[in-house]
C-alpha cells in the first residue's frame, strides 16, 4: 500500500521579495509619472497654450514650467504623442509582472504542484510535467531548476522562463535553490515522477544536468562561466595532452585551444547588439538633423520628425552621430577579441584577431602572469613586445592589472588550457636564460585586483591589506607611491566626467565651449577628492594616530579596492551613449552601493572597526558619491 506523500510548502526568504517587490514598485511608479507627465504635456501643448498669462498664477508657475519645459521638448500635436509613453509603461507592468513572480512560493502533494502566479496559484499535475533541467554554480552550492510541462499546465505567460533558461518556449516554472528545503523538493519532484513513469509505463523524466542555462550560468559564478571548459572538449584534451608530452624544447606541437561556444556567443553576441545599436542611434540622430538643417526633405516621412530645439547648433548634430561610433568602436573590438582562440605553433603563439591569426614569436613574449581564483579558475596573461599584436590587446593588460603592455587574456575555459600552458612554459623558460631582468618572465600569483575583487572580494582585500603590511615603503606618505596609487581613483574620477560630457555634447546636442570644459574639469577634481576625503576620515577616526603606517595606508588601499566600480561605471557610460534612459542612473547608484560594501570590507579588514563606526564609514563614499550624481544631474 502506497503512503500519501504529505503537502509540504516551500517559501523564499522574506528578504528576496521585500527587495524585488520594492524595486517592481518603484519601477511602475517611475512609468506612471512619466506618463502622467506626458498627458498633461499633452494636454498642456493642446489648450494650455492658449490661456492668457493673468491665468497663470504664482503658485502655478512651477508647476507649468515642469509641464511646459519651453525649448527643451518637441511640441506634442496628437495623441499618437503618448505612444512612447503608453509603450514604457507597458515594459515597466509586464516586467513587474515576471519579476514579481519569479520567486513563488510551491505547495507539493502527492497529485502535483500548486506554484503561485499573481495572488492565485497554478496547478501543476505530476503526470503534466515533461523536463526537470538544472545549472549548478562552479562549487555545487547553488542551483537553479527550470521544470517544464506539457500545455495542460502553468499559462501562457511561464513560456518566457522556459525562454530566459535556454529559448525555449515551453511552459515552465524557475525554482532556485535559496527556497527552503531545496533539496528535499527536488527529491520529491523526482521521486513522483518515477512513480507516475511506473504507472503509466512512459521513460522517467529525470533530472537533466546536461541542458544548462548559460544565462544561469553566468549569474550563479560569473568566474566558473568563463573558466568552465565543455564538456565536449574532454576528448580532444587527451589526445593535445599526449601531444604536449611528446613535445621537447624547441620541438613545439601544434595545439589549437579554443573557447566553449557559449563563451564565444556571448561575446559576439554582444558586439553585435552594440553594433546594431549604435548604428541605429546614429541613423536616428542623422535623421532628426537631416529634417531640420534641409527643409526640401521635410516632404519624406522618413525625415518627418520635431525639428531641433533652438538651443542646438545644426551643424554640431552630424559630429554628434559621428562621435556615437568613434567612441564605440574600442568597445566593440575589445569585446569581441578580449578572449581570442590560441594556437601554439612552432613558431610561436598565433592569436585569433577577427579573421586572421597574429603570430607572437616564442622571443617576443616578454611575461607571464598567472592568477588563480579558485581551484578550477585560472586566468593567465600573456604579455608581449609592441610589435606582434595591435593596439586593441592593451586592453587585456589593463584589465588584469593595469599595465599598459599588448597581451591576451587565457582562461581555463579553453579547451586544452593545462598542455598549452605547459607548451609556452617550456618555450618562455627555454629562452629566459637569454632575458635579463631580475623578476623575471614568469609570475605564478600575479596580483591581480581587479579581477580579484570581482570574483572574491573578501579574499582579495584581505590578500591586498596583507600584502601592504609587509611592504615597508607603506608605512609613511611617499610621492610616487601616491602617484601610482592614484591612476586607479583618475579612471573612476574620469568615467562619470566622460558621462557628463556625453550627456551635453551628444545627447543634448551643445556645442563645446570654454564654459562647458571648465565644468568638466571641475567636475573631474570633485569626483577626484573621494579618495582624499575618504581615506583622510579613516584616518583621523583610527584610534592608534602614532603609527605612521595608520595614517599612510588608507591612502594607497582605497582607489584598489573601489576597482570594480569602473566596470559598472563603463556600463552606465556605454548606455547613456546609446540613448538609454534611466539605466545609467540605476547603475550609477548601484556603483555607490558596491562601494559601500568595498569601502566597509577594507576598513574592517585594515582596522577591525565595530558595526556602528564600520557603517558609518562604509557609506562616506557612497553618500559623496551620491551628491556626485545630484551634482551630475544639476549639471545635465
Amino acid at each position: 500500500m502506497a503512503i500519501a506523500t504529505p503537502e509540504q510548502v516551500h517559501r523564499y526568504p522574506r528578504r528576496f521579495r521585500i527587495i524585488f517587490e520594492s524595486l517592481c514598485a518603484a519601477l511602475v511608479l517611475i512609468a506612471m509619472i512619466y506618463w502622467g507627465r506626458a498627458i498633461l504635456q499633452l494636454a498642456w501643448d493642446l489648450w494650455g497654450r492658449s490661456l492668457p498669462k493673468s491665468l497663470r498664477v504664482a503658485p502655478l508657475i512651477k508647476a507649468i514650467q515642469w509641464l511646459d519645459n519651453s525649448g527643451q521638448r518637441p511640441e506634442m500635436r496628437h495623441f499618437t504623442d503618448l505612444l512612447p509613453a503608453w509603450l514604457w509603461l507597458a515594459g515597466a507592468l509586464l516586467t513587474t509582472l515576471y519579476i514579481r513572480n519569479f520567486f513563488p512560493t510551491v505547495r507539493t502533494s502527492g497529485r502535483g504542484m500548486l506554484v503561485e502566479w499573481s495572488n492565485s496559484w497554478a496547478p501543476v499535475a505530476w503526470e503534466n510535467v515533461i523536463g526537470v533541467r538544472v545549472t549548478e554554480d562552479l562549487a555545487g552550492e547553488r542551483f537553479v531548476l527550470l521544470l517544464q510541462t506539457d500545455r495542460k499546465s502553468l499559462s501562457g505567460w511561464h513560456r518566457f522562463y522556459s525562454f530566459l533558461y535556454r529559448l525555449s518556449f515551453r511552459r515552465g516554472v524557475i525554482i532556485t535553490s535559496s527556497i527552503s528545503e531545496f533539496m528535499p523538493l527536488i527529491q520529491t519532484i523526482l521521486r513522483e515522477l518515477e512513480q507516475v513513469a511506473r504507472q503509466t509505463g512512459r521513460a522517467p523524466v529525470g533530472l537533466d544536468e546536461r541542458a544548462a542555462s548559460p544565462f544561469f550560468q553566468l549569474l550563479l559564478s560569473p568566474a566558473g562561466f568563463f573558466s568552465r571548459r565543455s564538456k565536449a572538449d574532454k576528448e580532444y584534451e587527451l589526445q593535445a595532452t599526449e601531444a604536449a608530452r611528446s613535445a621537447r624544447p624547441g620541438m613545439v606541437t601544434t595545439l589549437m585551444a579554443t573557447y566553449p561556444r557559449r563563451i564565444r556567443s556571448l561575446l559576439t553576441g554582444l558586439a553585435a547588439v552594440f553594433a546594431i545599436w549604435g548604428i541605429l542611434r546614429t541613423i536616428s540622430i542623422l535623421r532628426r538633423w537631416i529634417g531640420s538643417a534641409f527643409p526640401a526633405t521635410r516632404d519624406l516621412a522618413i525625415f518627418q520628425l520635431d525639428p531641433l530645439p533652438a538651443y542646438v547648433s545644426t551643424w554640431w548634430v552630424p559630429i554628434a552621430a559621428v562621435l556615437v561610433l568613434v567612441l564605440l568602436l574600442p568597445l566593440l573590438i575589445v569585446i569581441r577579441n578580449i578572449l581570442p582562440n590560441v594556437e601554439s605553433r612552432p613558431q610561436g603563439l598565433a592569436v585569433r584577431f577577427f579573421n586572421r591569426w597574429l603570430l607572437v614569436p616564442w622571443g617576443e613574449i616578454t611575461a607571464v602572469k598567472s592568477t588563480e581564483l579558485s581551484e578550477d579558475n585560472n586566468v593567465v596573461l600573456i604579455q608581449t613586445t609592441n610589435r606582434p599584436l595591435t593596439i586593441w590587446h592593451r586592453a587585456s593588460s589593463l584589465l588584469f592589472d593595469g599595465s599598459h603592455d599588448r597581451g591576451v587574456l587565457l582562461t581555463s575555459a579553453l579547451s586544452t588550457f593545462e598542455p598549452l600552458m605547459q607548451q609556452i612554459v617550456l618555450e618562455v623558460s627555454r629562452g629566459q636564460r637569454n632575458v635579463e631582468r631580475e623578476e623575471g618572465i614568469l609570475n605564478e600569483d600575479a596580483p591581480a585586483w581587479l579581477l580579484r575583487l570581482l570574483f572574491k572580494p573578501s579574499e582579495a582585500i584581505s590578500r591586498l591589506v596583507a600584502a601592504t603590511r609587509r611592504d615597508p615603503e607603506t608605512a609613511s606618505l611617499k610621492y610616487s607611491r601616491l602617484i601610482q596609487s592614484a591612476t586607479p581613483m583618475i579612471w573612476l574620477a574620469a568615467l562619470p566626467t566622460l558621462m557628463l560630457l556625453v550627456d551635453l555634447l551628444i545627447n543634448s546636442g551643445l556645442v563645446p565651449s570654454l564654459q562647458r570644459i571648465i565644468s568638466a574639469v571641475i567636475f573631474f577634481v570633485f569626483c577626484f577628492l573621494e579618495w582624499p576625503l575618504a581615506a583622510g576620515l579613516a584616518q583621523l577616526l583610527e584610534g592608534n594616530l602614532e603609527d605612521d603606517a595608520h595614517r599612510s595606508r588608507p591612502f594607497y588601499l582605497y582607489p584598489t579596492v573601489q576597482l570594480p566600480r569602473l566596470l559598472v561605471m563603463a556600463g552606465a557610460l556605454v548606455l547613456l551613449l546609446l540613448g538609454v534612459p534611466l539605466l545609467p542612473s540605476l547603475l550609477w547608484l548601484a556603483a555607490a552601493g558596491w562601494s559601500f560594501l568595498l569601502t566597509a570590507g577594507l576598513w574592517d579588514e585594515l582596522y577591525g572597526w565595530g558595526s556602528t563606526k564600520l557603517l558609518g564609514m562604509g557609506a562616506v563614499p557612497a553618500v559623496y558619491q551620491l551628491l556626485t550624481f545630484l551634482a551630475w544631474i544639476s549639471l545635465t
